[in-house]
């Protein structure tokens, strides 16, 4: 038997939490329905009696693929633009009055990514149990954003679910465009400089250590610093060597992904970037646009402030300014004003602290991030254009002098090999 931990509301109203014990969760939904309660979540807390039910009936492998999936579904990410489409797709099925779990069963199998598609059978599952949508949401972080299950929260408790997946497909397709041009400042970059390093790494493992093997049969001398070079190359060259660097290179890998994978870790790469000029001025805006927007769309949702600052730090994609707003949240809490608890971070640019400023202060706060959003939208687009107009001819300027330096090195040894094959 599995056990299963609830919270669920008496006849009363009063809150409860336990714990049940039944072979599946939809049976423990059934029983805890039958004493009068309602039931507003339930998680898994030890699972036992499916693996071994799979094993009595030899059901290993397909209990196993399927294990496998919704483990991928939790940690995968879902692209926001297939994310957009499903929840605009919902949006107008249930606009048109279709209820929610035969508006599930018309998207499922629908072509979705794996991870969406898992955890679309999950919710599904979990809502013919009884559960809420957004409680069931809240289970797939990867899949469904927080604040995409607040607002779907929020549109269950008031009735209007199909303007909460209206609002929830606004949410992902800001967050596609933004990831679009964030893909689109770094698609050219990386072609260049991985095109750079693929040359350097072609010439220093083949065509260096052939040529220093010739100029020593012809025992032709060379400049210090070509002999120089000329060493390193053969050295690297060697199948041994080679293997050590892959080796440490995925190691080093392993260990940044992982890092990465902490809290400390991303704040303390968030931090370092922030302080890199140019970078800094295109995180700041890609920050400041996610912060304003999904402010913007939370409170208009019927999210109360401080409910709403609980959700934000997960959605600005920065670690280190997700720190800023949960200290934020305490000084809002204190009393404070928004923009003045925002204010203490001096990376905050002035001109969204002035402009939510003014929001508060007249009362129309939602026209004051909705402006905000597309101010920030317009200078990321200004800033994707700019940091591609400065680069590429850096870039350019770059690969010149790469290439005239081994020309200016390496074609006297060429033309005295030559000299020598031709005599």
């Amino acid at each position: 038997m599995a056990k299963f931990r609830f919270v669920a509301r008496d006849r009363e109203g009063h809150l409860i939490e336990g714990i049940i014990r039944s072979k599946t969760e939809e049976l423990a939904v059934v029983e805890l329905k039958e004493t009068g309660y309602h039931l507003e979540d339930i998680t898994i807390r030890k699972e036992s009696s499916r693996f071994l039910g799979d094993l009595e009936s030899l059901e290993i492998v397909p209990a196993l693929r399927e294990l496998a999936r919704e483990f991928q579904a939790l940690f995968q990410k879902t692209d926001s633009k297939m994310l957009s489409l499903f929840l605009r797709q919902m949006f107008v099925l249930t606009n048109a009055g279709i209820p929610l779990v035969k508006a599930l069963g018309t998207l499922d199998g629908g072509g979705w990514p794996p991870s969406l598609s898992v955890a679309l059978r999950q919710v599904e599952r979990g809502i013919n149990s009884g559960m809420s949508l957004h409680r069931m949401m809240e289970r797939f972080p990867s899949v469904f954003p927080r604040t995409l299950a607040s607002i779907i929260g929020v549109g269950e408790a008031s009735g209007r679910l199909a303007r909460a997946f209206e609002r929830a497909s606004l949410l992902a397709e800001q967050e596609a465009k933004i990831e679009l041009r964030i893909s689109s400042a770094l698609v050219y970059p990386v072609t260049l400089v991985a095109t750079a390093f693929l040359i350097m790494a072609v010439i220093m493992l083949f065509l260096l250590p052939r040529l220093s093997d010739m100029l020593l049969s012809f025992n032709i001398t060379t400049f210090w610093g070509v002999h120089l070079i000329l060493k390193v190359a053969k050295f690297i060259g060697e199948p041994i060597v080679i293997i050590s660097i892959i080796e440490i290179l995925g190691a080093l890998g392993l260990l940044a992904f992982l890092l990465l994978k902490t809290p400390a870790g991303r704040n303390t790469l968030d931090s370092l970037l922030l302080r890199i000029p140019i970078v800094k001025k295109f995180l700041l805006r890609v920050g400041m646009s996610r912060l304003a927007y999904n402010l913007w769309l939370l409170t208009e949702s019927g999210v109360s402030l401080l409910e709403a600052l609980k959700i934000l730090p997960g959605a600005v994609g920065n670690e280190s300014l997700a720190l800023t707003i949960n200290h934020a949240m305490e000084g809002v809490i204190e009393g404070l004003p928004l923009s003045d608890a925002l204010q203490e971070d001096r990376r905050f640019p002035r001109v969204f602290i002035q402009m939510l400023r003014a929001g508060e202060e007249s009362g129309n706060l939602s026209e004051s991030l909705l402006y905000l959003c597309r101010y920030y939208d317009l200078e990321i687009e200004i800033g994707v254009d700019s940091f591609l107009a400065i680069f590429e001819p850096l870039m350019v300027a770059f690969m010149g002098l790469f290439v005239g330096g081994l020309l200016l090195l390496f074609l006297p040894l060429l033309y005295q090999l030559t000299m020598h094959m031709g005599g």
